[in-house]
Order: C-alpha cells, then sequence, then structure tokens
C-alpha cells in the first residue's frame, strides 16, 4: 500500500471510492428493548387470554357441576326422607293393633278411635324414632271420626261425630308413654272448630296434602312462632294391602303422617353452597314448602306459604315465575295450579336485581303421587366474583413481571451501550486527530463486560503503537533536519515542519507498553497540532525522503 493510498482512505468510503449507500442500522439499545419487549409480551399475552378465555370455561364447568351436584344431593336428601316415610306408613297399614281395628270399622258408625288407648300408643311408638314426624292417625272419608296422635309436646286432634249437630274436634297433647306397658297418657287441650272438614280423596298411592301453617307460641322477641306441617294421606280399602288394588272393596279411609317441613329446610342448609346460592323446594299446587335458609318458606306476618306470585325475594320470584310460565299453567293468581308440566330438568338464566342468576329446575316426582320441584339459585357473581379478582391478580402480576422485564432491558442497555458510546467517540476524536479525550486516563479504563473491555484493548494497544510511530517519525525528521543544514532552502517547508513537530514538547518521554501512564502519554505524543497532525505526519515523511535521498 503507497502513501497515496493512505492519503485516499479506504475505498467504498466517504474519504475517497465512493459511498455504496447506508444501510439500515437498528441501536443496540433498542434491540435490547425490543427483545425484551418481544418477550414481554409472550408472556403477557398469552397470559391474559387464557384469563379471559379459561375464566369463561372454567365458569360453564363449574356453573353445569355445581348445577348437577346440588340436584344430585337435594334428590337424595328428600328421596331418602319420603322413602322413609314410605315404609313407616306401610308399618301402620299393617300393625296388628291398627289394621284389624280399621278392617273392622262400620261405615254408618265408626268407633272412637279415641278411647282405644291400644290403637293410639300404636301410631305413637312407631313414628316417634322420627323426630321430623310429628303425627300419625286415621281418619274416614267425611273427615268426622278420625285421631291423629302426636308426639311428646306436639298437638293431636280426635273427632268422633257422625252428625253435623256436632262439629267440634278435640284438642289434645300427649304428656308420656309407657313403652314397656304399652300405654300413652293424654292431656285435653281446647276444641277445634270442625265445621268444615272437606272430603277426603280416593288415593290409592297417597296424596299430598297442601302444607298447614299453624301459630304453636311466640318467639322471645314476642313474634308469632309457626309450625309448617306436611300430611301424606294414604287411601285404605278393606282388606286391601297398603297400595295395592281395591277393586271393588270399601273405601275405609286414609292413614295420615304428618310431618314437620322444617326437616326438609334442615336437609337444604346441611348442603354446601356458594354464599347467595338458594335452594327452594315447592309442592305441586306451587307452595314452596322449604329453602336453605330461613324466613323463605312463608310470610311470618300471616302465616301463609309463599308462591312464585306472592314471594317477595326477586332471586326467587323471578326464576319461579319463568319456570310457570315456561309450562302451561297459567300466571297471575296466588295458586297458579301444578306443575305437572314442568320438564325433568331445566336450566337458565334469568336478569334479577341482584345481577344474572343461573337456575336449575328439578322434578321431584315418584309412584306415590310426589310431584315437587327443586329451583336452585345460583348468582353469577358468587362464580365469576372470585374468579374475576383472581383474573385480575394474575394479569396484574403478568404486567408487573413484564414492567420489570423492560426496566430491567433499559438498565441492562445503558450498561452495555454507555462505554460503547465512550469508545466511540473517542475513536471519533482520534479519527480526527483529537486526542484530547485520551488525557482522563481513558485507555487505562476496562469496562465490565468482557467484549466491549477486549475492544478497548485493542484500541488502546492501536494508539500505543500510532504513538510510537509518530515518534519514530519525529527521531528521523529530527536526523533529517541535522544531516541537511546545508541545503535548507529548498528544504524550507519540511523543516519547518520538522521544528513545529519538535517545538511544542522536544523532552517527552518514550511511550513504554504497559505503563500506568500509558493513555496520559499518548495523549501528550498524539495531541500536539490537534487537526492538523495529517499533514504534519506527511510533511515529516517527506523529510525522511530527502534525507535518504542525500
Amino acid at each position: 500500500m503507497t502513501a497515496q493510498d493512505l492519503e485516499a482512505g479506504p475505498k467504498g468510503t466517504a474519504n475517497g471510492g465512493g459511498a455504496t449507500g447506508k444501510r439500515f442500522a437498528i441501536p443496540l439499545s433498542a434491540l435490547l428493548l425490543l427483545t425484551s419487549l418481544l418477550v414481554a409480551g409472550a408472556i403477557v399475552i398469552p397470559v391474559v387470554l387464557l384469563a379471559y378465555g379459561g375464566a369463561n370455561d372454567t365458569v360453564d364447568v363449574v356453573v353445569s357441576v355445581l348445577r348437577e351436584s346440588y340436584a344430585q344431593q337435594v334428590t337424595s336428601k328428600v328421596s331418602d326422607s319420603c322413602n322413609t316415610i314410605y315404609k313407616v306408613m306401610n308399618g301402620l297399614a299393617s300393625h296388628r293393633f291398627i289394621r284389624p281395628l280399621i278392617d273392622g270399622i262400620d261405615v254408618n258408625n265408626p268407633p272412637d278411635f279415641s278411647a282405644n288407648n291400644e290403637f293410639m300408643f300404636s301410631f305413637y311408638a312407631i313414628i316417634q324414632p322420627f323426630g321430623y314426624m310429628l303425627s300419625a292417625g286415621f281418619t274416614d272419608p267425611p273427615r268426622t271420626t278420625s285421631v291423629l296422635v302426636p308426639i311428646l309436646g306436639q298437638l293431636g286432634i280426635a273427632c268422633n261425630h257422625t252428625t253435623p249437630s256436632n262439629p267440634i274436634c278435640n284438642g289434645f297433647f300427649t304428656t308420656g308413654a309407657d313403652l314397656v306397658a304399652g300405654t300413652l297418657s293424654t292431656q285435653p287441650a281446647f276444641p277445634l272448630d270442625n265445621s268444615n272438614p272437606g272430603t277426603l280423596p280416593t288415593a290409592p298411592q297417597g296424596d299430598w296434602d297442601r302444607p298447614a301453617i299453624v301459630p304453636v307460641g311466640l318467639n322471645p322477641d314476642n313474634t308469632t312462632k309457626w309450625l309448617s306441617v306436611l300430611a301424606l294421606n294414604w287411601g285404605v280399602w278393606r282388606g286391601v294391602p297398603l297400595g295395592g288394588d281395591p277393586g271393588a272393596a270399601d273405601f275405609l279411609g286414609h292413614i295420615a303422617i304428618g310431618q314437620d317441613l322444617a326437616e326438609y329446610s334442615s336437609l337444604l342448609a346441611n348442603i354446601p353452597v356458594t354464599p347467595n346460592t338458594i335452594i327452594s323446594i315447592w309442592d305441586h299446587r306451587s307452595m314452596m314448602i322449604a329453602a336453605n335458609r330461613d324466613g323463605l318458606t312463608f310470610n311470618a306476618t300471616s302465616g301463609v306459604a309463599y308462591d312464585p306470585a306472592s314471594h317477595p325475594l326477586d332471586v326467587i320470584a323471578v326464576p319461579a315465575r319463568a319456570a310457570i310460565a315456561a309450562t302451561t299453567m297459567t300466571t297471575g293468581t296466588t295458586t297458579v295450579g301444578n306443575w305437572s308440566a314442568v320438564p325433568a330438568a331445566l336450566s337458565q338464566t334469568h336478569s334479577t336485581s341482584i345481577g344474572q342468576v343461573w337456575t336449575e329446575l328439578r322434578a321431584l316426582r315418584d309412584e306415590h303421587s310426589l310431584q315437587w320441584f327443586v329451583l336452585i339459585c345460583i348468582p353469577e357473581s358468587d362464580i365469576m366474583g372470585p374468579i374475576v379478582a383472581s383474573r385480575k391478580k394474575v394479569i396484574g402480576t403478568s404486567v408487573g413481571v413484564a414492567v420489570c422485564m423492560l426496566a430491567f432491558a433499559a438498565a441492562t442497555s445503558f450498561f452495555v451501550t454507555a462505554p460503547l458510546r465512550k469508545l466511540t467517540g473517542v475513536m471519533q476524536q482520534a479519527t480526527g486527530m483529537d486526542f484530547s479525550a485520551l488525557q482522563s486516563g481513558y485507555l487505562n479504563q476496562r469496562a465490565r463486560i468482557n467484549e466491549i473491555a477486549s475492544m478497548q484493548g485493542v484500541f488502546s494497544s492501536m494508539m500505543e503503537k500510532f504513538a510510537a510511530q509518530i515518534k519514530a517519525n519525529r527521531a528521523l525528521a529530527s536526523r533529517g533536519a541535522g544531516a541537511g543544514q546545508g541545503s535548507a532552502g529548498a528544504a524550507g517547508s519540511g523543516l519547518g515542519t520538522t521544528r513545529e513537530l519538535s517545538s511544542p514538547n522536544p523532552s517527552a518521554p518514550l511511550l513504554r507498553r504497559g505503563s500506568s501512564d500509558a493513555g496520559s502519554s499518548i495523549a501528550t505524543e498524539l495531541s500536539v497540532g490537534g487537526a492538523q497532525r495529517p499533514s504534519v505526519i506527511r510533511e515529516e515523511s517527506k523529510v525522511s525522503h530527502v534525507s535518504a535521498r542525500k
């Protein structure tokens, strides 16, 4: 390579050879930030999509499972309770002290059942192990001759009149029972009006009566204490087993069991549910008979059972009315008919005053005329509230991680690019023969990043060699000036340049590789002349050539 080549500069650059065109270059800091942004997005975006899409899928699955689980639990509990009553009913209908007396009834002259202590004790002894069975007994079709034996502490009824002229029944309490002797102790209570007893339907497979809500005293806060009783009446024909085909046999009356409906509310209350889920049971007359929360089954002031049209709680009333509207029944009256047209299972969603409510309606039917329906109401907020809160936490955590990643990337970008920018600046100054930046001892500094430290080392080595070459040129120029004293005019410009080189610091120390003052020494050697150094170096080269010719 010749001196002219060095002066011309590298081909293909702005200094010579013509520009080849600029190529797109991205800053390293931007590249680092962009990479971190892509990584953060790869974390946050899938998490957000999963949080929303997964939450919706989860809600559908959870609601479906809850509906089915609640319905199965209610169905199981109610079926178990009813089956127990059916078994007890069969036990009463076949008992050796009960059935013979019933089969021997003269329908025109029925006996006084309350006078037969053995008959009454048998009813008591069979139902007393079951706390929710309040009473049991027998009544004739016109309901004028009957006895209903209660358990301890409950009110019973005894009627013994065959003509409308004596429509009074007597209430009584069971005060004790001798299970060994088989005797029952009772105490008269007060007369009861039986002027409109009605008639019993013939029910070979049983008939569930409407709930009877009766006052039984006062609560501690002086409000009325109510007892809600539901009776199962089962028809008896002379000589025919319970549930058998009566044929032409005489219809004698009903065996009845009265049960406390609070038992079903207790069963429902023991089912674990979401905080605001309501489970209720309705009979085929659309009367509410049980709920998993207190105070929902009847009006505590009037003692009237709620129906869908009168229930004050929107979360129950709206789905119940909709369930009725979905059938062939008429609405708008207190008694809306029976629910026989309701399908076995009906899943719906309703808008109420507390928001969306998921509902499940399940029919409870059996061969013994049971026509009850379970209504399950699950507020959307019970499920979506925790899921939305968890979703916010997940998204917030992901965004926080992404922000931390970006902050770390920004810090890393600065840590990496700062020494690169410094080195680039010093190199750019050096290309213009401005070495003032080296006076601060930059060549003695090393970055913490290995690759950048290596670049600094290479640049430092290059500067050392460059300084050594300048010293060599200066020494050569000085020797050439001494040998050419006789031809000063011919080489005037060159000698002048030599004096310019020698005048600033003729006693500058020689640079030794590895010296701790390498940066300042190189700066001292290179800083003379500033941006005019290229012409100085060329003048020194001319002197060298003149000396060589001489």
